[in-house]
């Protein structure tokens, strides 16, 4: 019986390490990590890609309304929008999970997002219609808390 020398121990473990099949497992479950961190956060994404297209929408509206040309540093714009929302929306729950805070940081994020663009909706609808619907809603609002 041939007992292995400790160089050919190393060299059938670092032929090992770098061997495909390794590869493709640690490939395999970093994929899998990000897959379900993305989708723990995906109605968040969802929904901001909604609204950044339904604000896109109306904001084109808004400026064949006002008789702007309909130019490409819009549609720019939204996108850029979108990936700096998914930005910030991915990074407050990965702030969360590293630092097992207990309050809803994604959820804050996101409210922030969503009411920023529905604001803007709502300015756009505003330019097409005439109708202050952010000061409607905002003057019901007031009502409710004020009543309780």
């Amino acid at each position: 019986m041939k007992t292995n020398t400790s160089k050919e121990i190393v060299r059938y473990n670092v032929e090992k390490f770098v061997s495909e099949e390794y590869w493709i497992g640690v490939a395999f479950t970093m994929f899998s990590w990000i897959a379900s961190f993305i989708v723990s956060v995906a109605s968040f994404l969802s929904f901001t890609l909604v609204i950044v297209l339904v604000d896109l929408y109306t904001g084109r509206m808004a400026a064949k309304h006002r008789g702007e040309a309909i130019k490409s540093s819009g549609y720019r714009t939204s996108v850029k929008k979108y990936v700096l929302y998914m930005l910030g929306i991915l990074i407050s729950e990965l702030f969360i999970r590293v630092f097992s805070l207990p309050i809803p940081l994604t959820y804050m994020v996101a409210g922030v997002v969503a009411l920023t663009e529905i604001k803007s909706i709502f300015e756009n609808i505003e330019t097409v219609t005439g109708v202050d619907l952010w000061g409607y809603v905002g003057e019901k609002i007031t009502r409710l808390i004020l009543r309780r």
